[in-house]
């Protein structure tokens, strides 16, 4: 075989092998996805095409592995597929192009999830301040710039920091993906964590009741009623009703919301457990929590 054709096939080899790693993450069947994900990043990084598209071919490559990672909990290996490909995008594209920004957000998420707040949060300024930057003339109104909101708003609530500062970045997350399309489901990621920085306040009023029902419909409309998002989202509404049952004074309504609670959270149980299985770690924690909620209404 030619030099040309070694490397069609490398190519081709790495985005079927990527493609098959993903239809197994989608089923949850976690231990296949490894060895593709092995395959695929071989093949990509055999490949020798142009400069784009060599970065674009082993980032798609190395985000699944990265999604692999994040989907066992281990975040160190996982951050070493993050910042690998932050850094091909970044010397391939300018600081505000899509691929870069998609990049520096999953780098932020890797942070976040992996404890390292202090990074993460420098990491996400820095990159909403060059969105925001009018040299890179860039549209203000565009979802690079929601997400950058989005991505410090997360941050922030992670770090239990300046809530009231969080709140404003993310209600500026929504105005912009509101604006750009209503029924994305965008719009609900950002919908959802308004209603959970509300609720780090102890704002339980109907603005974040509103908000939990939006973001539960906006997930089912999106993925379905018994995807990940709805079940967060149930998790989410248990929460909100816990909450509001331990602010109660009289026992009645303590025990009204302490069931709605209840049922809120075994919906959440039942969907993870219907794709994660019952002995994943995130199941499990959402027994934990439904535990918890049973105990508290047995005592009141």
């Amino acid at each position: 075989m030619t030099k040309d054709q070694v490397n069609r096939i490398s190519f081709l080899s790495a985005l079927v092998e990527n493609e098959i790693a993903i239809i197994y993450m989608y089923r949850s069947q976690f231990n296949l996805v490894e060895t593709h994900c092995q395959r695929g990043l071989s093949y990509a990084r055999l490949y020798e095409g142009t400069e784009d598209k060599k970065s674009d071919l082993l980032c798609s490559t190395l985000r699944t592995f990265y999604e692999l990672r994040r989907n066992e909990g281990n975040y160190a290996d996982a951050l070493q597929f993050a910042e690998e490909a932050y850094n091909y995008e970044a010397v391939v594209y300018n600081p505000v192009h899509p691929k870069v920004q998609n990049a520096a957000s999953t780098l932020i998420e890797c942070l976040t999830r992996k404890g390292d707040l202090c990074k993460a949060e420098l990491f996400a300024q820095m990159t909403l301040d060059s969105l925001k930057d009018p040299k890179n003339g860039l549209d203000q109104q565009s979802e690079a710039v929601a997400k950058g909101y989005y991505d410090l708003a997360e941050v922030v609530r992670e770090q239990r920091g300046d809530l009231v500062k969080a709140e404003k970045l993310v209600r500026e997350s929504l105005r912009i993906r509101v604006v750009i399309n209503s029924n994305s489901f965008l719009v609900g990621y950002s919908v959802c964590l308004l209603a959970t920085i509300l609720r780090m306040q102890n704002k339980l009023g109907s603005e974040t009741k509103e908000l939990l029902e939006q973001s539960l419909a906006n997930g089912i409309r999106n993925f379905g009623p018994d995807g990940t998002n709805a079940a967060i989202d149930h998790f989410n509404f248990g929460m909100y009703y816990r909450e509001l049952a331990e602010g109660q004074q009289t026992v009645g309504t303590r025990i009204e919301y302490f069931h709605l609670s209840e049922i809120q959270t075994k919906e959440a149980l039942r969907i993870f457990t219907k794709i994660y299985g019952p002995n994943d770690p995130k199941t499990l924690d959402f027994l934990s929590e439904l535990s918890t909620i049973r105990c508290l209404l047995s005592e009141v």
